[in-house]
């Protein structure tokens, strides 16, 4: 349940939503019109909400799998290293596909579909139980090698219930460790200072783009729409202000990721 609290759209007033747990009623829920709807009704509607989620969800990844399968199969010949190179671009005709003005898929999310589906093969022949993990989950994984460390992320993910974002996190700092141990050393990565610092540093700006991506995500606009009528101009005109500079800091901020991403990606070309 969202415990966010909430400007009463008349007086203006914050509204706790409350927990049935804690012995409080949660907050009528009223219609268009003004209407007050029935807790039966409030309660049909949270769980229309988590069908739509759920559902979205699976045909999201259902979708993925049978595209990404497809693409793999016709232009990598079921090569699943292949389709996690670096530059999976290099294909003429794949390229060709990718940059064709009648695609409705980015080249980014095309390939994306195509990693998933790879790496869903690999992890099937583990036998391993991925049904709580969604299409998101199985982005997040992408980074790592088809390995057993991908194996291990796979069990913790599922077992401890982890979000996205965490999940996330733990690939990152998984990789990061990676890179640190010398190949063929299974012992305690090397502990020099300038790679240290180097690692350090990035996990910090990790956290720092995880924060950003979850403020931006907050922006709950559907909820915040039926205030926008009874708004005072100069509090309508400070939003508008607040909101074109957002979107300033936004544009600002996709440049210097897209810069970021040229540094990690040397051998991949600019989308």
């Amino acid at each position: 349940m969202d415990e966010t609290p909430r400007p009463d759209p008349e007086t203006g007033e914050l509204i706790i939503p409350e927990n049935p747990e804690n012995g409080i009623m949660e907050p009528e829920m009223a219609a268009e019109g003004g209407d007050v709807l029935s807790s039966k009704e409030v309660a049909a509607i949270h769980d229309t909400i988590a069908f739509i989620n759920r559902t979205v969800s699976e045909k999201t990844l259902e979708t993925a799998l049978i595209v990404g399968n497809h693409v793999l199969s016709r232009y990598f010949n079921d090569d699943l290293e292949a389709a996690f190179s670096r530059n999976p671009y290099k294909s003429v005709s794949f390229g060709v596909l990718c940059d064709h003005p009648d695609l409705r898929l980015s080249k980014t999310h095309l390939i994306e579909m195509v990693r998933v589906a790879a790496q869903e093969r690999f992890l099937m022949e583990t036998e391993l139980d991925m049904t709580p993990l969604n299409y998101t989950h199985r982005v997040k994984l992408i980074p790592l090698a088809n390995d057993e460390i991908k194996v291990d992320m796979v069990r913790h993910c599922v077992a401890e219930d982890l979000t996205t974002r965490q999940l996330a996190y733990r690939v990152r700092r998984r990789n990061l460790e990676t890179q640190l141990t010398p190949e063929g050393d299974m012992g305690e990565p090397e502990t020099d200072p300038a790679v240290k610092a180097a690692t350090d540093a990035a996990a910090d700006l990790a956290l720092r783009l995880d924060k950003t991506a979850g403020q931006v995500q907050g922006l709950d606009v559907e909820w915040f729409s039926p205030f926008i009528n009874r708004l005072p101009a100069e509090t309508a005109g400070m939003l508008e202000s607040r909101l074109m500079s957002l979107i300033d800091d936004l544009d600002d901020a996709e440049t210097r990721c897209r810069m970021l991403l040229e540094q990690l990606r040397p051998d991949t070309e600019p989308s």
